[in-house]
């Protein structure tokens, strides 16, 4: 009876390790916050366009978000961060280093070579216009999100906080049950254990902000902005960043993009 009973536990036993080892979702949760962890399993669900992945969350646009950041090598890893419009990596802190700078005013305002809201100035980035960096890294109708476009994946979607290999990352679920991470800005080994999501939009900042009156609005582009501290989650927005700050870049398409 006992050799029996012994043999029946180690099967149970056996079976648990083995499904987990599989890659089955693992959740606990964590003291002191309301996170859970999760195993690193993949998104569901995923599809490819030009070697790409990506997923379809249902959304009423048909847009179709990547898995993954411009640069970063799996789901969970950030990625490189670019300056709005530029398609090389890195921090631009210089307006003079900016592709688009032409020059100061008698204000000392900046002025724009392409993108501003003069009568010959263009209001978004087009993925055809060479300064798109996701048709200009991964090609085919890859691009990047409209202000438009990231409203509806916030708004369209159920956006929860995880923890994954360290990092803050948020898990989205579109409305038909299929999901992408969206990773954390900050860097946890630099201490931002929690941190502020920064990703760019392709819209110029087509409002006047009347605490930023005094301001060129040119210099503006909208950012995806959400923060991951535990203290202030659940705050989001689409603050004007300026353009020359370093942002992350999530690419998307439309199927019916030509």
């Amino acid at each position: 009876m006992k050799r029996t009973l012994l043999l029946y536990l180690f099967t149970v036993i056996t079976l648990i390790t083995s499904a987990q080892s599989i890659g089955g979702e693992i959740k606990r949760n964590t003291i002191g916050d309301n996170t859970i962890r999760e195993s690193n399993k993949a998104s569901i669900a995923t599809s490819y366009a030009n070697g790409h992945a990506y997923v379809n969350l249902g959304l009423p646009s048909g847009i179709m978000w990547a898995t993954m950041n411009i640069g970063a090598k799996n789901e969970y890893d950030r990625g490189e961060i670019y300056a709005w419009g530029e398609c090389s990596p890195g921090k631009n802190e210089n307006w003079n280093e900016y592709f688009d700078y032409q020059g100061k005013d008698e204000y000392n305002n900046v002025i724009f070579k392409t993108y501003h809201h003069g009568a010959d100035g263009k209001y978004s980035i087009s993925s055809d216009d060479g300064h798109d960096v996701c048709r200009n890294k991964w090609g085919g109708k890859w691009r990047m999100p409209t202000k438009k476009e990231f409203e509806e994946l916030r708004y369209k979607c159920k956006w929860k906080r995880l923890r994954i290999k360290g990092r803050d990352t948020y898990k989205i679920t579109g409305p038909n049950g299929n999901s992408i991470y969206l990773v954390s800005s900050e860097d946890p080994k630099k201490g931002c254990e929690w941190g502020w999501y920064y990703y760019w939009t392709s819209t110029l900042d087509t409002t006047r902000n009347e605490e930023r009156r005094y301001d060129n609005h040119d210099e503006y582009a909208y950012q995806y902005v959400r923060s991951g501290l535990a203290s202030f989650d659940g705050i989001y927005g689409f603050p004007q960043g300026h353009r020359i700050q370093a942002c992350h870049i999530r690419p998307v398409f439309n199927p019916k993009d030509k």
